[in-house]
This record gives C-alpha cells, sequence and structure tokens, in this order.
C-alpha cells in the first residue's frame, strides 16, 4: 500500500516539475503569468484602500451621564465619525444600521455610570458587517484611552480600553 503511495506521489511530481519547466522555458506562457499579476499589484494598489476618510455613526445613550458623555465626545474627536444619528430607542438604532445610514452604532447601557464605580463598565459597538474589512477598521478606531475613571480612584497606568 505504502508502496502504491509512493509511485503515485513521485508520478504527480514528476508531471508538476514538467509544466513548471513548460511554462518557464516557452516566452509567450510568462507573459500571460507575468503581466496580468503585474496590472492587477498596480490597479487594486491604488483601488483597495483601508483608510477610512469618515465613518458615519449613530447612537444609544440609554445612561445620558457625564461618563458617558465623556465616551460620546472621545469618539467625536476621532476626526474619523460623524454621527448622523442619536437614537432614543433599539428600534430606531437597529434600523439605521440596517438601512446602511450609520457604519457603526455605540450604545451605552443605563447601568453604565454605576458599573464604572464597579470597574465593569463596557459599551457595545456594533458595525454593519456587510464590508467586514471597513467593519473592522472602524471599530478598531473606536478604542480610546479616555475612558471615565471612578471617583476617587487614579489609575496612572490606563490602557486602551475597547468599546
Amino acid at each position: 500500500m505504502l508502496q502504491k503511495i509512493r509511485i503515485i506521489y513521485w508520478r504527480l511530481y514528476g508531471l508538476i516539475k514538467k509544466e513548471f519547466v513548460g511554462i518557464f522555458l516557452d516566452p509567450s506562457a510568462r507573459k500571460i503569468l507575468v503581466v496580468p499579476l503585474l496590472i492587477q499589484s498596480l490597479l487594486f494598489g491604488y483601488g483597495a484602500t483601508f483608510n477610512l476618510e469618515s465613518v458615519p455613526w449613530v447612537l444609544l445613550d440609554a445612561n445620558k451621564t457625564s461618563s458617558s458623555a465623556q465616551i460620546v465626545r472621545a469618539v467625536n474627536n476621532n476626526g474619523i465619525f460623524s454621527l448622523v444619528e442619536s437614537t432614543n430607542s433599539l428600534q430606531a438604532f437597529e434600523s439605521s444600521i440596517s438601512r446602511g445610514n450609520a457604519l457603526v452604532g455605540l450604545y451605552i447601557p443605563p447601568s453604565f455610570s454605576s458599573d464604572i464605580q464597579k470597574g465593569t463598565a463596557n459599551v457595545m459597538v456594533i458595525a454593519d458587517a456587510r464590508n467586514t474589512t471597513t467593519a473592522n477598521v472602524s471599530v478598531g478606531h473606536t478604542r480610546t484611552d479616555q475612558r471615565p475613571e471612578p471617583r476617587g480612584r487614579s489609575d496612572s497606568n490606563r490602557r486602551a480600553v475597547p468599546l
């Protein structure tokens, strides 16, 4: 059985080697392989960029405190995000993302300020993942180290916190 597998392997290896030699010795085949690669590299190198210039976002701030306002200011001052809608209902929040009006949604829960005191505060970032690359890059831009501190605490070694 092992002998048959070795024979098949060496036949396949010989066939692949013969084809590569034939392709690389033929000048027209080399052109067919190399020219489209160069053209695609030039075109897609300029056309496919992951730099975001403007990310429309929607806000649902159920907390409405100075702590949540600090998070909203940090996102607004990022320079990339532009607030298109600030809603008071979950349905409007979801439909804004579903319709494509906003690429990212930021949900701040009602217990946000009390959770800060406990050290367990979370903010939900929802991205429209129809274009996964743009969604991932925009979520990456929501990271901030301007997080609200609990009263009476001063952490000098703060790290970036994903929202």
